[in-house]
């Protein structure tokens, strides 16, 4: 059909579109369109009239137009650039979601013949934390370490209502001070928290450093610690 005339181009065309050609008439109109522009676009235009959408394309066994061909090769390419944007958009898990979010308790001691000073003030302190008022807790043990500087549980407990404040980095330097300067079950508490506020913060590797000092360390938080190091993809066996 190479250099037919206007008439036959659009017969052909139509014939494409109406589904009235079989295969291998459908092959050599295709070919001889790759040949011919003008009948190209007679096909083109015959496929964007109406009679095309009435046309049941589905059969396997009747080879698409030449246009659809070419939308598949676009169409491939287009589906895997949709399938990228939704795969980096898709929301993921980050660290924050494996940090342990809830407050360390705190329950109040009847202390005996009501105690010390010192321990009568420390429970005073403490009353805002134990009701959840974590932002009456920090002004509170802030007054209070402000006469008992040295006070390990005060400063903990200050960072731990720092962090439900959302106060991360406040609540991490206080947490460090309290992990290198307390002894015992403190100190491993306060690496255990240091470990989870840089979780909450996106610092998965600042938290691992954490948690392999657990570790070598022994004591009550060493297999919370290694669980969360599995968790962040890491062997704990590799820091024993």
């Amino acid at each position: 059909m190479t250099g037919a005339g206007p008439d036959k181009r659009r017969a052909g065309a139509a014939s494409l579109a109406t589904g009235e050609l079989d295969g291998a008439a459908i092959e050599r109109l295709l070919a001889a369109s790759e040949r011919d522009g003008d009948l190209a676009a007679e096909i083109d235009l015959a496929e964007r009239a109406p009679a095309a959408f009435a046309t049941d394309r589905s059969s396997a066994s009747t080879p698409a137009p030449r246009s659809a061909r070419g939308a598949r090769r676009w169409l491939a390419p287009l589906i895997a650039a949709a399938g990228l944007l939704a795969w980096l958009s898709w929301p993921r898990a980050g660290s924050a979601d494996l940090a342990d979010r809830g407050p360390p308790p705190y329950a109040a001691v009847a202390l005996r013949d009501g105690g010390t000073d010192l321990a009568q003030a420390f429970a005073a302190a403490m009353e805002p934390y134990a009701a959840g008022d974590h932002a009456a807790a920090v002004e509170a043990l802030t007054r209070f370490l402000e006469g008992h500087p040295g006070h390990a549980p005060a400063r903990f407990y200050r960072a731990a209502a720092h962090e439900q404040l959302g106060r991360l980095e406040a609540a991490a330097e206080e947490l460090a001070a309290v992990a290198s300067g307390a002894d015992g079950l403190l100190a491993d508490h306060a690496r255990w928290r240091l470990a989870n506020v840089r979780l909450l913060g996106d610092e998965p590797d600042r938290a691992r450093a954490v948690l392999r000092e657990m570790l070598r360390r022994g004591g009550p938080f060493s297999e919370p610690a290694a669980a969360l190091l599995r968790r962040l993809g890491e062997d704990p066996q590799a820091t024993r």
